[in-house]
């Protein structure tokens, strides 16, 4: 995923995966953010899934800010 921050000072940004609204263990990676700098964060999880599950990926910054996101992609995998 690529994001960066609109304006402002530098801001950590938290990201993690979720299962059925519940933080997967391991899965948080922190990315400093600086004005109109795009950069790359890699955030890896692992859990099992069964019908009807649900993944999110969800982010918080330390402080206010405007925070543009891009270039999202989800990759599962699965065993039988």
């Amino acid at each position: 995923m690529a994001c960066n921050q609109a304006s402002g000072s530098n801001k950590n940004v938290e990201f993690a995966l979720f299962k059925n609204g519940t933080e997967i263990a391991g899965s948080r990676s922190v990315r400093t953010t600086t004005t109109s700098d795009w950069g790359n964060i890699t955030v890896v999880g692992s859990t099992t899934m069964t019908t009807n599950d649900y993944i999110e990926v969800k982010s918080k910054t330390s402080a206010s800010a405007t925070i543009q996101y891009a270039s999202l992609s989800l990759r599962v995998l699965g065993v039988v």
